[in-house]
């Protein structure tokens, strides 16, 4: 009997060491990284994807419930596990009562200003103020103790990015992209870390006049054989950067270098230096460390998600991971690392490529020409000017200081034409206002439901709409971009992987990306961000 107690006791303590926590976390984000690319490029994966998806625990149907897919609303979802009407972030930006522009991370008061590379503060500031709910980094942070340490870094060329993910108290990095190094705010630091600013120092952005984009395979191999990879015609740029030596221009590295697989290689190598940095070892402590890698998202906004340069730049980065991946494991053990994958939303093609193609439901409205028709109508109708101030999907912004001057009667005539308008608009399915959007109910598989889930009073427009699949409202007239609940924008990869725990599991129910988060807390004994309510993720071991 003894030794049957003692052979239980042994099985409960190896289940508990099992169980724990890792001691180091990297979680990848690729910004704009849909489904459909890991089984598309899988015969010519041969790297960090590859590894990724074929030894880890793989969810191949895990979406974004909703409705507004960009960056700074997917990172806040997954960082927060919970959605716009809760955490306020809408957009990567949006208008106030008076009409006034406000970036989600902007922040100009003084004790927010963003560090210049000399040390000295720029006038405008940078931090989580907008972002109304606590993060998985706040909490890790929050239950960080001398005998049990937790530190949380997010890392990103994208400042919304890197401060959606570390909330108020992790500890985001972001590129300045006028001077080319890595910055952060008052909010965050009183001055820069010393390892932040010898990591500037070594890479020198500043100083690098081009930059060379080599093709990962030779330009005759099968792996860029893909219908309309070399169709330029509709994209931003008129041709690829693929296999060119490029011009970096001084103070401009959004432009040209941020569409680079170089600048992925940049991040990641920031990304080590942070592990090499704050990676302590002991038993307790628990480093994590988010990279949010943007070029992605700027290269398929640019040449759309199935041009040579976005498939080329993929097979860089399943060959950047596997030797990230490498370099961490000579630092930490691997069953000490996990590594999660995922993206913060998707995209769609180009919907002139796929109206070429027949499929003729493709289409791009022109939101500019949009708002001058509304306003002329309103215009002609009622009296009134410049009734539609500005247009960011899916909503429409109207001029509070008029609509407040009018009656009830004539608000509700305004909305009728505005509304009545947009929906005769071939590809728009339905319209709302505020209110009536709001009090919609809405069916189980309904994904209009998504866009409730949006709504913020006070930061959300007046008239909203939802489209019909692979129809764009866009000012641009070429390029790609993301804006509805439909798959190609809101279903993503999500993988985890470690040693011995997180391993060769493919999971085909669907899962959604608030789960992540309350996943990661039950993984780590901290309490889920307080509006987060999802279920943990199955087949997980937490």
């Amino acid at each position: 009997m003894k030794k049957y107690i003692l052979c239980c006791i042994i099985t409960v303590m190896h289940s508990m060491v099992e169980a724990k926590a890792p001691r180091l976390m990297v979680f990848i984000i690729i910004d704009q990284f849909s489904a459909h690319y890991i089984p598309k490029l899988n015969p010519f994966l041969t790297g960090g994807l590859k590894f990724l998806s074929e030894e880890g625990i793989s969810y191949v149907n895990a979406f974004y419930d909703q409705s507004m897919p960009a960056t700074a609303p997917g990172h806040a979802l997954l960082s927060t596990g919970t959605y716009a009407s809760f955490h306020g972030v809408i957009n990567n930006l949006w208008y106030d009562v008076e009409g006034k522009k406000v970036r989600c991370d902007s922040d100009d008061r003084p004790q927010s200003a963003v560090f210049a590379p000399d040390g000295s503060l720029y006038c405008n500031g940078k931090s989580s103020k907008n972002l109304l709910a606590d993060t998985f980094a706040d909490q890790c942070m929050m239950h960080s103790y001398p005998h049990a340490h937790n530190e949380v870094w997010a890392l990103s060329l994208k400042s919304r990015a890197s401060i959606m993910l570390a909330g108020k108290l992790g500890k985001p990095l972001w590129l300045d992209s006028k001077t080319g190094s890595f910055t952060s705010s008052k909010a965050y630091f009183e001055k820069l870390p010393s390892w932040v600013i010898e990591f500037n120092k070594e890479k020198n952005l500043a100083e690098k006049t081009e930059v060379t984009w080599k093709p990962f395979f030779d330009c005759s191999s099968p792996a860029y054989a893909f219908k309309e990879i070399d169709n330029y015609r509709y994209s931003s740029l008129e041709k690829s950067l693929v296999g060119k030596t490029l011009p970096i221009e001084p103070k401009d590295y959004k432009s040209i270098f941020s569409k680079t697989p170089e600048s992925n290689q940049l991040l990641l190598d920031l990304g080590l230096s942070c592990i090499n940095t704050h990676y302590t070892g002991k038993e307790t402590d628990r480093l994590i460390v988010y990279l949010s890698l943007s070029t992605l998202d700027k290269t398929s906004h640019t040449f759309g998600p199935q041009s040579k340069d976005v498939i080329d730049l993929l097979y860089h980065i399943d060959h950047q991971l596997k030797e990230f991946m490498t370099q961490v494991y000579a630092k930490v053990p691997k069953e000490e690392v996990l590594f999660v994958l995922t993206a913060d939303h998707g995209a769609p093609p180009i919907p002139e490529i796929l109206n070429n193609q027949g499929f003729s439901l493709a289409r791009r409205l022109n939101y500019p020409t949009i708002i001058e028709h509304i306003n002329l109508l309103i215009e002609n109708k009622c009296g009134i000017k410049g009734i539609v101030q500005h247009f960011k999907e899916p909503q429409l912004y109207l001029n509070q200081s008029i609509l407040s001057s009018l009656t009830e009667a004539m608000q509700q005539t305004i909305y009728a034409l505005i509304k009545n308008y947009i929906q005769s608009l071939p590809g728009v399915r339905r319209t709302w206002t505020f209110e009536e959007l709001r009090r919609e109910t809405f069916e189980a598989y309904d994904l209009d439901r998504y866009m409730q889930r949006q709504l913020y009073k006070g930061r959300s427009g007046q008239i909203f709409y939802a489209i019909s699949p692979y129809v764009m409202l866009d000012a641009n007239t070429t390029g790609t971009s993301h804006s509805s609940e439909f798959a190609y924008d809101t279903q993503v990869p999500l993988i985890f992987y470690q040693k011995g725990t997180c391993m060769k599991k493919r999971v085909t129910k669907n899962v959604y990306i608030p789960q992540v988060v309350v996943s990661l807390a039950t993984m780590y004994n901290v309490p889920r961000p307080s509006a987060a309510a999802a279920e943990v993720l199955p087949e997980l071991p937490v």
